[in-house]
């Protein structure tokens, strides 16, 4: 029996969690609030490990909006991600 590969169920998580499957996810909103989503500033850290017939992997994505400086750290097995931020204010 042949051995079904675990990628395209990957890939298609990380394209759902990321909001790539959901354009014009925006549509509805009016000018003020899409204003107001513009104001607010953040990041996010996913991390995906596994062991594969072909040896162990391991990927980290980031999104992290303009104006934030972000260190990641992350230990070897996804267990533990530590974030930290410092957001540059405007003078």
């Amino acid at each position: 029996m042949r051995r079904r590969s675990a990628i395209p169920i990957l890939l298609g998580g990380i394209v759902a969690l990321t909001g790539c499957a959901m354009p014009g996810s925006f549509a509805g909103l009016n000018k003020e609030q899409i204003e107001a989503l513009a104001k607010i500033k953040d990041a996010a850290i996913m991390c995906v490990s596994g062991n594969y017939s072909i040896g162990r992997g391991l990927a980290v994505f980031a999104s992290v909006d303009k104006g934030i400086s972000a260190v990641v750290t992350v230990d070897k097995d996804c267990e533990k991600i530590t974030v930290t931020t410092t957001v540059e204010k405007k003078p």
